[in-house]
């Protein structure tokens, strides 16, 4: 689910002749069947429980363990990671038996917010007591593991206690080139958004989702707004993604809908895929994310690949990557840090803006292209095996 999948898709895309993919996953047999997957793709079915239970898939694994060097567990808090270091440590207790090499790829989940956030109490504890009782171990016994950013090992160490591993490994992330605009990305783009292209926009895209700090964006674009000072420098706001019919979807809904003001400069779609994503994010004048929490978060980088310069919370663990560049803002995740970073944005001249959006492509070239993640990828699982 989610950006995890979408960077495991890139990675395998660009891995080249020299490692082969496979992927193993508890999807739908049915699920996605008219896409053209480039590695083979193990669906096992819908697991049966909340922590992801999935019966036979520890002998699935045991069966094939002599057909794969290295697995690597995507995410944690699932039964998946558990299988995988139960059937690794059987294999290198039996005499004579080669097991795989683990790598545990975390995707931003030993962050410290998920433990402190409001609304999340219930969940904190009981992360607490699955990580001194299987997770932990998990961590531990594995041969690797593997972070997007020196931002995200870095948290990682203050979150739990009993934080130990044998090696952990900066690899990055990153995306592919995009495709270059056309027309009918803008066509595409207006058809299912409404958008007219030909006024300036400001993009979110993305989950819509309490953690992403959408209601800040809002808050920071009512402010700005009732200061009578943008009509001048601040461009309409596009907020689209999937998520709109949760709970939080429907109170921004309602919000933007009673607000006046916020009715005549926001538009909000759904999910953007394919000719419209990619327009959307070639045609806006900035990408704005003011996330509480962002492991790395792929649609900056695919905005960087566009040239668009980012608009940042300092949560979003590649903003000093962005700072270094010059290839955008970065603020604190709240109200005001939101509201400052609409009016850095409204002041800077035509020059400055054309500078920025020159080094996000530069940052995209030589940090984000997901060729500098599989170049690391792959030393770090030839020090580790």
């Amino acid at each position: 689910m989610g950006g995890a999948s979408a960077g495991i898709r890139n990675l395998i895309s660009a891995s080249g002749d020299d490692l082969r993919h496979e992927v193993v996953c508890f999807d739908d047999p049915y699920a996605y069947a008219d896409q053209l997957d480039e590695c083979p793709v193990h669906k096992l079915g819908k697991a049966t429980a909340i922590w992801g239970y999935k019966r036979g898939f520890k002998s699935w694994l045991a069966e094939r363990a002599d057909a794969y060097d290295i697995w690597i567990v995507h995410g944690l808090w699932l039964w998946h990671g558990q299988a995988a270091r139960a059937t690794v440590n059987r294999l290198r207790s039996l005499a004579g038996s080669a097991a795989p090499a683990l790598f545990i790829w975390p995707h931003g989940m030993l962050d410290p917010w998920f433990q402190r956030a409001k609304g999340r109490r219930m969940k904190a504890i009981r992360n607490h007591v699955y990580w001194a009782l299987l997770e932990k171990h998990v961590i531990r016994d594995a041969d690797g593991i593997l972070f997007t950013s020196p931002e995200e090992m870095r948290l990682a160490r203050s979150t739990f206690p009993g934080y130990r591993h044998r090696q952990a490994f900066e690899i990055g992330l990153g995306t592919v080139s995009p495709p270059p605009f056309s027309g009918r990305m803008r066509e595409s783009l207006r058809a299912v958004s409404g958008l007219l292209c030909v006024a300036p926009f400001m993009l979110f895209l993305g989950r819509i989702d309490p953690k992403k700090g959408i209601d800040l964006i809002l808050d920071g674009y009512a402010t700005v707004l009732r200061s009578g000072q943008a009509e001048v420098g601040l461009p309409n706001l596009l907020i689209a993604g999937p998520g709109w019919d949760t709970p939080y979807g429907r109170s921004l809904r309602k919000r933007i809908d009673g607000d006046s003001i916020l009715r005549r400069h926001v538009l909000i779609s759904g999910m953007l895929q394919g000719e419209s994503k990619w327009g959307a994010l070639h045609l806006c004048d900035a990408f704005i994310l003011p996330s509480h929490q962002e492991n790395f978060g792929v649609a900056v980088a695919e905005a960087l690949s566009c040239g668009r310069p980012v608009l940042l919370s300092d949560k979003v663990n590649i903003h000093p990557w962005i700072l270094e560049a010059g290839a955008g803002l970065v603020e604190t995740d709240d109200s005001h840090g939101v509201f400052r970073l609409l009016q850095a944005w409204r002041s800077l001249s035509a020059e400055e803006k054309s500078d920025m959006s020159q080094a996000a492509s530069m940052l995209f070239r030589d940090r984000l292209h997901i060729s500098h993640c599989v170049k690391k990828f792959k030393e770090a699982i030839t020090i580790a095996k």
